[in-house]
């Protein structure tokens, strides 16, 4: 009964007045920075290799151009200027005589070969060709008229400076040229109306351009003139 009464009282005494409360004022406080990851870290630029150094500018000078005669200078662009040659009055006398005494012998040898055509050309009587040959060649050619006219018979019988027993000559033209010692002349025409060339070999006798040969494509007046054997 005592604790009941103990406990009334508890409730009806006023209860105590609170402690006042003192109020510390907090300690400043700094903020936490948040670490950096390591590959979020801004990376440092690698250092640039050095450049190497442009290798220097030569500035050449064009090399003179030195005149020489004959010789040249190593390592330098050099211009040979060579003089013209005095030509020689004698020399010069000399080969232009040369020139024209073989000219000479080309239209002697030429206006032979026309010689020969002439009669054709006319239609006059054909010339006894034979005096038209060099002595070599007469003589070849009088050998087989003797065996023909002993023999009655004809080796050939054709005229080789038509190339044909009969002519009508037209278009004519002749050209002479130097083969060695000897003059070779074509000449070239039309009988009846068909092309014919004969080539002329002429050597000079005295003062004279004698045929010493004649062909065409399918002969050769020194094989021709051959006296059969036996």
């Amino acid at each position: 009964m005592f604790f009941f009464l103990f406990a009334c009282s508890l409730l009806q005494s006023p209860a105590p007045a609170p402690a006042p409360v003192e109020v510390v004022p907090a300690a400043p406080t700094t903020p936490e920075v948040a670490p950096v990851p390591a590959e979020a870290a801004p990376a440092t630029p690698p250092a640039e290799a050095p450049t190497p150094a442009a290798d220097p500018v030569v500035k050449t000078e064009p090399a003179q151009k030195t005149e020489l005669k004959g010789e040249t200078k190593a390592g330098a662009e050099t211009a040979v200027k060579t003089e013209p040659k005095l030509e020689d009055p004698a020399a010069a006398a000399a080969a232009a005589a040369e020139q024209a005494a073989l000219q000479a012998k080309l239209d002697a040898a030429k206006k032979a070969v026309d010689d020969i055509y002439a009669p054709y050309l006319a239609n006059g009587d054909p010339p006894e060709v034979k005096r038209y040959f060099s002595r070599g060649l007469r003589a070849q050619f009088d050998a087989v008229e003797k065996y023909e006219e002993a023999n009655d018979t004809l080796i050939f019988d054709f005229d080789p400076v038509i190339n044909a027993q009969d002519w009508e000559l037209a278009a004519l033209s002749t050209v002479a040229t130097m083969s060695g010692e000897k003059v070779q002349v074509v000449a070239s025409f039309k009988n009846g109306g068909k092309s014919e060339k004969i080539t002329y070999i002429l050597v000079q006798e005295g003062e004279s351009w004698k045929v010493d040969n004649m062909r065409s494509a399918k002969w050769d007046l020194r094989k021709l003139l051959k006296v059969p054997k036996g």
